[in-house]
């Protein structure tokens, strides 16, 4: 279940740069973010195995509380994608390939080079972080396509076994880089 604590992310703050409030840690997502989105090869293949665009990847995404579980490293990505390609194929009766799916996922870390370019930027100002929701079953993936000296900290759910939006998560990460709250930007 969700913890108990609030879902309450560092501030974002319009102040880098300035004297106001100086920024001494930038913390960055994996997904979507330092590296491409895994939706769209989700979605085309959900198209391709005859579903209307969009739906596949709504389905990985509204699958909690057992995406929960897959984050927090209690079950593999694989065995959840068995578990909403059965719900498909019970609501739908289109047989979607929970290996394929998995596919998709490990075929979209790919680095976004352009984050990259400036997370390297940026480690030259502050210290940096990753702070990822991430299955077990992707971690060797994404260690072995980004760069280990990319961030100082990485914090992957799937391995502390807390994921985002719980507060718990956030206070690791900024534990991790020792930096308060005021100091950094998510």
């Amino acid at each position: 279940g969700r913890s108990s604590s609030r879902s309450v992310p560092p501030r974002r703050t319009d102040t880098v740069g300035s004297s106001a409030e100086p920024v001494e840690a930038v913390i960055l997502d994996m997904g979507g973010v330092i590296t491409v989105s895994p939706f769209a090869l989700v979605d085309a293949y959900g198209v391709e195995a005859g579903l209307p665009p969009g739906l596949l990847a709504t389905k990985m995404r509204s699958g909690a509380p057992m995406i929960e579980r897959a984050e927090r490293g209690e079950i593999t990505l694989r065995r959840y994608f068995e578990i909403v390609c059965d719900g498909i194929r019970s609501e739908l009766g289109t047989e979607i390939d929970p290996g394929r799916l998995v596919g998709c996922v490990e075929d979209s870390i790919v680095p976004n080079d352009g984050v990259l370019e400036l997370v390297r930027s940026l480690r030259r100002e502050c210290r940096t972080a990753m702070c990822t929701n991430n299955t077990s079953d992707l971690t060797e993936v994404w260690q072995a396509r980004l760069p280990q000296d990319l961030v100082d900290v990485v914090i992957d759910s799937s391995i502390v076994g807390m994921r985002k939006p719980d507060a718990d998560i956030y206070q690791l990460t900024l534990s991790r880089l020792g930096v308060d709250a005021e100091r950094a930007v998510f």
